[in-house]
């Protein structure tokens, strides 16, 4: 069973210089973020930065909700990779996530809740 943030919003992310509350059911992580309105105004995937690393791609994870298993998913789009409390997950690899998992990538790390 996978469990979502406790605050307003579907789930948290924080650590690291990273605290977001996501609004949406769908996020990319990596070291850009979305600031220019017009992406906003488009409705494109919000884009969380989690750091400033060179080995962090701009778009580095996809963070999504699976209705379809009442679960966060993060599926990673970068060819260095992640890892998920300490198991290491390589790029087109997708991972079920729940309450307090470590999210960790080359240059940063964060907590899922």
């Amino acid at each position: 069973r996978c469990e979502a943030g406790k605050r307003a919003g579907y789930a948290k992310l924080f650590g690291n210089g990273v605290n977001h509350v996501m609004t949406s059911t769908h996020v990319t992580l990596g070291r850009a973020e979305t600031t220019r309105p017009q992406e906003i105004m488009k409705r494109r995937r919000p884009r969380v930065k989690i750091g400033d690393d060179r080995a962090i791609a701009n778009k580095h994870l996809e963070l999504n909700y699976n209705p379809q298993t009442s679960c966060f998913e993060l599926y990673c789009l970068s060819s260095s990779g992640f890892s998920v409390n300490g198991r290491k997950y390589e790029q087109w690899d997708t991972v079920a996530l729940k309450s307090r998992d470590e999210i960790a990538i080359p240059g940063s790390s964060c907590s899922f809740h």
